[in-house]
């Protein structure tokens, strides 16, 4: 099985603004949508992905935000499963967070 880990757990303070880039609304198909979620419609519709696991802070966005677009994206990729996962305190653990949930899928190693 193919699987994709985004990691979405930066705080964006390079980028500058009060919301994380990740997290920027933009016109993408005829609707608004976080960028992340255009990041993923894209490799998606690109790429032989089975397994998509969406990796974000707990707090301010994190699941809320993220939860209701693996919900959209469920629904207009029926075949792919998806899940969301914390973002650890660092990158490395943000990965292993996300290695972890997909673990948890059947046919991944």
């Amino acid at each position: 099985m193919n699987a994709l880990l985004l990691l979405m757990g930066g705080s964006g303070e390079r980028f500058g603004g009060s919301t994380p880039k990740q997290f920027l609304e933009v016109e993408f198909e005829s609707a608004t949508r976080p960028l992340f979620e255009v990041t993923a419609r894209k490799l998606l519709k690109a790429l032989p992905i089975d397994i998509v696991i969406f990796v974000s802070p707990k707090n301010t966005a994190g699941s809320a935000v993220v939860n209701p677009v693996i919900d959209r994206l469920m629904a207009d990729f029926p075949q792919r499963k998806m899940k969301y996962a914390a973002a650890g305190g660092t990158r490395y653990a943000s990965f292993g967070n996300g290695i972890s949930a997909a673990a948890k899928f059947d046919g991944v190693e």
